[in-house]
């Protein structure tokens, strides 16, 4: 398996998010690797191959910075990108919701 497009930690950042996680989105740490590390090690291993959603998300709320590094250098350039899109399909959903709201309740369906 290639080693792109994931984050590196080592075990004690590992818990650190995997304790965000369960704290803050749950359904997330389904993404997560686990390691049974050597003691002593502190070297760096991949720990997660998050989906474009859940970078975004986790760059955007999660407050550890070798999450939000190493989400910045996967997408570099792009990053910004990514983020206007993320925010711009969500802001559409919730436009396209509140049209078919007004559409139902005008056709009397709702109150």
């Amino acid at each position: 398996m290639a080693s792109i497009d994931k984050i590196y930690a080592t075990k004690e950042q590992r818990d650190a998010l995997a304790d965000w996680l369960q704290e803050n989105k749950p359904e997330y740490l389904k993404y997560l690797y686990y390691w049974d590390w050597p003691p002593n090690d502190t070297r760096e291993h991949p720990i997660s191959n998050f989906p474009e959603h859940v970078d975004v998300f986790l760059y955007n709320n999660c407050p550890l910075q070798f999450v939000k590094n190493r989400i910045a250098e996967q997408y570099g350039e792009s990053l910004q990108v990514t983020l206007d899109a993320d925010k711009y399909y969500k802001e559409a959903c919730v436009r396209e919701y509140f049209n078919w709201r007004a559409k139902v309740k005008r056709k009397g369906l709702v109150k």
